[in-house]
C-alpha cells in the first residue's frame, strides 16, 4: 500500500468517524433517522472530495457532479418508504451542512497547506510552465 492510499484510508476513516459522532450528537432525538442523516452527509462530503481533488475540471465533470446531486435528491424522493421526509427542514439542512464542513474542511485545509509549503514535483513543473 503506497502513501497516497494510506492518506485516502485515513481521510475516509476520519470523515466517517466525524459523520457518525456528529450525527449522534446533533440529532439526539432522531436516532431512527440516522440513515438519511448519514447518507446526506456522506454524499455531500464525497462530492466535495471529488471537486477538490480535481486538477483540471471541465464542464462534463461539473455536469456529473450536479447530476450526482440530482440523483441523490431524487433517490430520497423516490424511496419515501425508507426515509422519513418529515424531519427535513431548515434545521436539518443546517446540521447536515455543519457535519459536512467539519468532516471535509480540516482534511482539505491540511492538504492545501502541505501542497503550498511542500509542493510535489509535478506541481513545481506546472508552476514553471
Amino acid at each position: 500500500m503506497c502513501i497516497r492510499d494510506s492518506i485516502w484510508v485515513a481521510q475516509s476513516l476520519y470523515q466517517g468517524f466525524v459523520v457518525m459522532v456528529f450525527a449522534l450528537f446533533l440529532f439526539t432525538d432522531s436516532f431512527v433517522n440516522i440513515i438519511i442523516i448519514n447518507f446526506s452527509a456522506l454524499i455531500l462530503i464525497e462530492l466535495l472530495n471529488l471537486y477538490t481533488e480535481l486538477k483540471r475540471p471541465n464542464y462534463l465533470i461539473y455536469l456529473c457532479l450536479v447530476l450526482s446531486f440530482v440523483f441523490y435528491a431524487a433517490s430520497i424522493l423516490l424511496f419515501k418508504e425508507y426515509f422519513d421526509l418529515t424531519i427535513i427542514d431548515m434545521q436539518f439542512l443546517w446540521k447536515i451542512v455543519l457535519i459536512t464542513v467539519i468532516a471535509w474542511l480540516p482534511v482539505h485545509m491540511a492538504k492545501y497547506i502541505v501542497e503550498k509549503f511542500d509542493p510535489s514535483d509535478a506541481a513545481k513543473v506546472e508552476s514553471n510552465l
